[in-house]
């Protein structure tokens, strides 16, 4: 696979082999076949925003959850993000999909590396 950025006015071209593993970006989009799917777990490719590599990352179906969004209650999906090894330890993240068409619902984790703050994103329509 091949990545093309701009960082500042430089285009910057990195190729990445993606090992049989499906890339997905971003995955709050490219969630869908995986939250509908019987698989509990799956390991996809995505590009991490602050140095665009791609990282392996764990995807995990955890539980469903009553949330509120739009002050409606909705019964979301809740998932796992992690990187695999000692990192998925210390970084994790959790979208919240609709279980039954895999629609991203709600985003919390970190905005980068550990040690940068949390932050929600939540569906609004």
């Amino acid at each position: 696979m091949t990545i093309q950025f701009t960082k500042g006015e430089k285009e910057i071209t990195k190729k990445h082999p993606l090992l049989n593993l499906k890339f997905i970006y971003p995955p709050s989009f490219y969630l869908a076949n995986f939250a509908v799917s019987k698989e509990k777990k799956a390991t996809f490719w995505v590009v991490n925003k602050t140095d665009n590599e791609l990282r392996k990352m764990i995807f995990t179906k955890l539980k469903e959850e009553t949330l509120s969004i739009n002050g409606k209650k909705q019964i979301g999906l809740k998932i796992e993000m992690k990187p695999p090894g000692l990192s998925g330890v210390v970084w994790k993240a959790y979208y919240w999909v609709n279980p039954t068409t895999g629609e991203f619902l709600k985003y919390f984790g970190k905005k980068g590396p550990p040690g940068t703050p949390n932050f929600t994103i939540i569906k609004t329509k």
